[in-house]
């Protein structure tokens, strides 16, 4: 599966997009996307991200917290757990 995270000041938005699609082709107005790639959901459920494949449309990598954002998208958890508490 493919996915591109975006993000808005402290805010990620996770976008899980179909395989048809490139990564390009995705965007949400006033935000910008600062990673993307391919992933799986492995035997235990855990989403596993592939760190060496990026997307070649956007030019961008995978961030090691990728998996973390795509777990959160997948239990529909709280909009709290997108806040990038890094950078507040």
């Amino acid at each position: 599966m493919k996915y591109v995270i975006f993000k808005r000041k402290t805010m990620f938005c996770p976008v899980i997009i179909p395989e048809h699609c490139t990564h390009s082709q995705i965007s949400i107005e006033g935000f910008e996307p600062v990673s993307a790639g391919f992933f799986s959901i492995g035997s235990c459920g855990i989403v596993e991200i592939d760190l060496e494949q990026g997307s070649d449309s956007l030019g961008l990598m995978p961030d090691v917290r990728d998996h973390i954002l795509l777990m959160h998208l997948l239990c529909n958890s709280t909009p709290s757990v997108y806040m990038d508490l890094d950078n507040l």
